[in-house]
């Protein structure tokens, strides 16, 4: 088990990659009431390929996030339940690249990991189960359908990406949702829940030697054999599919959204340093404390539901800016501008020492401090080495990140409200 120090965070973290390729982070927190664990799979819905014995399957959209609803049932019931009786909340959840288990508890903890760890690798799926399972997705798909800020994000998504498979619902659809079956879903689970493609993380007050032999001993018993994945990239091109685009729902307030488009090729030599100076320069474009921001405010053309996501991803990069509005259409404008401005020295300063803030401020959150570590080290970076890189972010860095903007890689999409 390997040592890592943070000095200049006051942390520890203890690593291990197991024979059968699991990788295992433990980071004691003394002091905290809350352990909180997660155990990740690097399979989420742009994964949707497979390597079927030497050839290439293409899996139905959703697919990753439908196995993520059904390890929930076990062969004797609901796994909350179990959860439940140690004293543990159980949650889980699918994005664009990786899937997440999750607990939280302030006792039983060993009891609580190895039913996380079990439950994780006992998948159980039947005709019925399955079809069952089909008719609580579907709703889901159609409730996520009504609500409009799902509803505005998807259809940017589509508005940005030609043939990615970022541009599908995490969920996927009514009919590719069909053609999930058992046989499909336990090709997919012997593939990506592999223990070589999954990381188990966790955080809290425990004992860290006696907690990676029960990981192992548990691992021990399944005998799995390491195994190598593949990981399929995606060629896409980058020309929008969709400039323009206005959307109608019932009884909504107005709401706009700009994608940018980007390319990962921009970065694929130092990706951290580029995720950090694009947050740093939105950052100072649209920050709370910023000009922008204020002035947008003050002039209404956005209110407190105003957000701003990039996507800097090693294997797909955009940047959504959005939120509600009185006028859409003006707002889009201004945003425009604000995309073409020159930032100062100084606001790069103030960002920078803002940064250093918020990461002190994850650090006394077991959740937060999870749920990033992970997303973090699937794109091959430290979490904990976060503050050296931006530390060593300069400005002549940030400002080159003008060019990501272009006007010809800016898609809108404003949703309006249907007429009577």
């Amino acid at each position: 088990m390997k040592k890592i120090v943070y000095d200049n965070l006051n942390e520890e973290l203890y690593y291990k990659q197991l024979e059968n390729g699991l990788d295992v982070y433990l980071m004691p927190k003394r002091g905290f009431n809350k352990t909180y664990a997660t155990f990740t799979t690097k399979f989420g819905s742009i994964d949707n390929k497979l390597n079927l014995n030497g050839e290439e399957v293409t899996l139905p959209n959703g697919i990753a996030h439908f196995l993520e609803h059904k390890l929930f049932e076990s062969e004797t019931g609901d796994i909350t339940e179990e959860f439940s009786k140690f004293g543990a909340n159980s949650n889980a959840f699918t994005t664009y690249d990786r899937t997440s288990y999750l607990i939280s508890c302030t006792s039983n903890i060993e009891d609580n990991i190895t039913l996380l760890i079990d439950f994780v690798q006992n998948p159980y799926f039947t005709d019925e189960s399955v079809e069952k399972e089909k008719g609580i997705i579907k709703e889901e798909i159609q409730m996520y359908n009504d609500i409009p800020d799902a509803r505005i994000m998807f259809e940017t998504m589509k508005s940005i990406y030609k043939s990615h498979p970022v541009r599908n619902d995490i969920a996927g659809s009514i009919e590719s949702i069909d053609k999930i079956t058992p046989e499909v879903l336990y090709e997919c689970y012997e593939t990506y829940y592999h223990p070589s493609n999954m990381l188990l993380f966790i955080v809290g007050d425990y004992d860290i030697p006696k907690m990676m032999e029960l990981i192992e001993s548990n691992q021990r018993e399944k005998g799995y054999e390491k195994k190598e994945i593949t990981h399929y990239n995606f060629d896409e091109e980058l020309e929008l599919n969709e400039k323009e685009k206005v959307i109608e729902m019932q009884d909504v307030f107005p709401k706009l959204m700009l994608g940018v488009k980007g390319s990962p090729d921009i970065y694929k030599d130092d990706l951290s340093k580029y995720k950090m100076s694009m947050m740093i320069y939105l950052d100072i474009l649209f920050g709370r404390s910023s000009e922008n921001y204020e002035r947008l405010f003050k002039d209404k053309l956005i209110n407190y539901t105003f957000s701003v996501l990039p996507y800097v991803e090693e294997k797909f990069s955009s940047v959504l800016i959005a939120g509600d509005s009185n006028d859409p259409e003006k707002l889009k404008d201004e945003l425009l501008k604000c995309l073409e401005m020159d930032v100062s020295k100084e606001s790069f300063k103030n960002v920078k020492k803002k940064f250093y803030g918020s990461m002190l401020k994850l650090l006394n959150s077991p959740e937060g401090i999870a749920n990033e570590f992970t997303a973090y080290k699937f794109n091959g970076i430290d979490l904990f080495d976060i503050v050296n890189v931006v530390e060593n972010i300069t400005f002549e860095d940030v400002i080159k990140l003008k060019s990501y903007f272009k006007k010809e890689n800016i898609c809108s999409v404003i949703l309006k409200t249907k007429a009577k």
